[in-house]
């Protein structure tokens, strides 16, 4: 998939988790683009969508936790969904 094919992705995916939340993204879209497009990068990368907000840790563990959304930011939320 390309890197545009794949922003698209992420997007509808989080829109759902976003709506959920009461969220919405942010106006600026290109500030979106670009956020998308890191994730995309650090999926591509990595294996997995990290949070492109905040810097890696070295052990997985902690890296498990930086996941996009942000689960552990959004956890009373989230167990909320479930």
């Amino acid at each position: 998939m390309n890197v545009e094919s794949r922003k698209r992705a992420l997007r509808y995916q989080f829109e759902k988790v976003v709506d959920l939340l009461g969220y919405k993204f942010n106006p600026d879209e290109e500030l979106v683009d670009f956020l998308l497009q890191q994730e995309v990068y650090l999926e591509q990368k990595h294996g997995i969508p990290f949070c492109p907000c905040q810097g890696l840790p070295k052990d997985r563990e902690g890296r498990m936790k930086l996941v996009c959304p942000c689960i552990p930011f959004h956890r009373e939320h989230f167990d909320y969904m479930i």
